[in-house]
């Protein structure tokens, strides 16, 4: 019974550090710079031959990832969820082939782009 209690407590526990986390605001620093500039590197050789080398978007290419259509396109959606959603879409070519921390580190340049300020912690 002891074990079933502990087990439930855990569980709840593990639930509100997750929900405290999907909470956070972006504006509270949820990225460091070192990880942009990561995302900047990543960008340029996967990115920016659809998005622009101003993250505006291209004629025939990929939607601005800069500005207010970035935020419209995002508002309301938890980090996590957009890692998954690009990595799911992205590259156009070859969607999902990179690693996990490396689409993380492409989506903090976007969030530093758009002004989100960074913070001390890698997201």
């Amino acid at each position: 019974m002891k074990t079933v209690i502990a087990g439930l407590l855990l569980a709840a526990s593990i639930a509100a550090v997750t929900s405290a986390q999907e909470k956070k605001s972006i504006w509270a620093g949820v990225y460091t710079d070192t990880q942009a500039d990561r995302g900047v590197v990543l960008y340029k050789s996967k990115c920016v031959m659809c998005h622009g080398p101003a993250l505006g978007g291209a004629i025939d290419g990929g939607p601005p990832l800069r500005g207010l259509e970035f935020f419209v396109r995002w508002n309301g959606i938890a980090l996590n969820t957009m890692v998954d959603q690009v990595s799911a879409l992205m590259p156009a070519e070859y969607p999902g082939t990179l690693k996990r921390q490396e689409y993380v580190d492409i989506i903090t340049f976007f969030l530093r782009a758009n002004g989100v300020p960074a913070g001390t912690r890698e997201l």
